[in-house]
């Protein structure tokens, strides 16, 4: 059976590769700048796990979790052209991707008994929240995009 540090990594590893592949597709300002901003965080969630389960081993966690912002572009909002539905569907995976993160990590927090490690535990739980809020704040303005524009809307249920 895997240590919820491998799980973590895995998690971690499939969002790298999962956000690396979107990317691919991004082709507004955005989206890639999103993207980009969430490949360097699973990266840096990534090196908190490998850090903290080297450490939990030897009974003190120093592992300091630390979280950037990231700010959208209003004006490369408006000079999009056209949305890719396989783009809006990437950008709900990633939702749903890190609402199962963010279960997990609040799961494992609840169970810990060193208080150290519960600290980063909740602190990724919260960047990931924040991760889920920033996707969902950008895939709404994408959807309101394509409302008020026109254009055709991909079905709701699929």
């Amino acid at each position: 059976m895997k240590s919820p540090f491998d799980v973590a990594a895995d998690i971690e590893k499939r969002g790298i590769k999962f956000y690396s592949k979107a990317l691919e597709i991004a082709d507004d300002i955005n989206s890639q700048k999103l993207l980009k901003f969430l490949i360097e965080e699973e990266k840096k969630h990534l090196s908190y796990f490998e850090k903290a389960k080297k450490q939990y081993k030897k009974g003190k966690i120093t592992v300091s979790p630390k979280h950037e912002k990231l700010i959208f572009s209003k004006v490369a909002y408006k000079k999009i052209e056209e949305i890719p539905n396989k783009l809006l569907k990437i950008f709900d995976t990633a939702i749903e991707m890190e609402e199962k993160s963010i279960d997990f990590y609040a799961e494992w927090a609840a169970k810990e008994e060193n208080e150290s490690m519960k600290k980063i535990l909740l602190a990724i739980s919260k960047f990931e929240e924040e991760h889920r809020k920033l996707i969902k704040a950008h895939t709404d303005v994408l959807y309101n995009y394509l409302h008020w524009e026109g254009m055709e809307q991909p079905p709701i249920e699929s």
